[in-house]
């Protein structure tokens, strides 16, 4: 019972074949060209052979006009075999001859990437070793970029891919292009990656010692810190301050100046300098300096002192 199944679908698939030159996708009528040439041929698609061939039509073009449909030549009960087709024209030689195929399963219609010269009597290939006529399709090449479309292109079978290079954003570190094929293969193909957000330091400095670290995102915004406080002195504020995170470290300073002469001065005498180093007063006792300061900010032992 197994052999006769076998049989018939056989006998199926080669009156199919038979039937193509005839009622098939194209046709081309003989009797309107004076010369011919025969060529053997076997169908590759994407790197794969045809195997059951019936299911695809072959056929030779000069320009757009059919000039021969193949022949189905079935070798085997499991329907493989090749093609034989006899094309046409009317010139002895010369004419450049294209392929096309026909996949009746899909009704899809695809040109073929081998030509050949027209020579009037000519034999091409052989039932054994038939020319291979073959098929590289296009597939999408599709880049996301945090999920999003970021490139898309159309790449033929077989072509070496190249992967894009890493990217670049301020404040950002780029993960990398996820794995892609050394060639593009019979499918899409979907490439991935995606940014992650730094972050920064923002350090807070009083008097050139640690006073607050903290880590932000880049572009987060920043609320500065409330000035601190200390007994006997005055804060002199942050310095600048940036409204969001850049994207570099970040850091600010500030200082305390000692609030009023008493502070840095008791029962002794000093040396009174402007804040650029000019000496003001020499050995001058307490009631000297209160008196004979105006308004500002002098240099005492070292240090700032303020006078209001």
């Amino acid at each position: 019972m197994r052999k006769i199944k076998v049989l018939l679908s056989w006998l199926v698939g080669m009156i199919l074949c038979l039937c193509n030159a005839q009622a098939g996708h194209w046709t081309c009528n003989p009797s309107d060209f004076q010369y011919d040439m025969v060529a053997y041929v076997g169908l590759q698609i994407d790197g794969a052979m045809v195997t059951i061939i019936q299911d695809y039509e072959v056929a030779a073009f000069v320009g757009d006009e059919c000039r021969g449909v193949a022949v189905c030549e079935i070798v085997d009960d499991r329907g493989f075999g090749y093609y034989s087709l006899r094309i046409r024209s009317n010139e002895e030689s010369g004419e450049i001859v294209t392929f096309k195929y026909y996949d009746a399963v899909h009704s899809v219609e695809k040109e073929l990437e081998i030509n050949l010269t027209f020579e009037h009597q000519a034999i091409v290939g052989v039932p054994s070793k038939p020319l291979i006529l073959e098929c590289r399709n296009r597939y999408r090449l599709t880049y996301l970029l945090d999920g999003a479309e970021y490139s898309v292109d159309s790449i033929t079978y077989g072509t070496e891919l190249v992967q894009k290079d890493a990217l670049t954003k301020e404040g950002h570190t780029f993960s990398g292009w996820s794995e892609i094929p050394e060639t593009m293969p019979t499918k899409d193909v979907t490439v991935e990656g995606s940014f992650t957000v730094n972050r920064y330091t923002l350090l807070y400095m009083v008097d050139d010692v640690e006073y607050k670290r903290t880590e932000l995102e880049y572009g987060t915004s920043i609320i500065a810190e409330a000035a601190p406080v200390k007994e006997g002195y005055i804060f002199s504020g942050w310095s600048e301050i940036p409204e969001i995170m850049p994207a570099e470290d970040v850091i600010v300073t500030g200082s305390f100046e000692i609030d009023g002469i008493n502070a840095v001065i008791t029962n002794k005498l000093v040396d009174v300098y402007s804040l650029q180093g000019v000496i003001v007063k020499r050995q001058i006792p307490m009631e000297g300096l209160q008196r004979g300061f105006l308004t500002g900010v002098y240099i005492v032992n070292g240090k700032k002192m303020v006078v209001k």
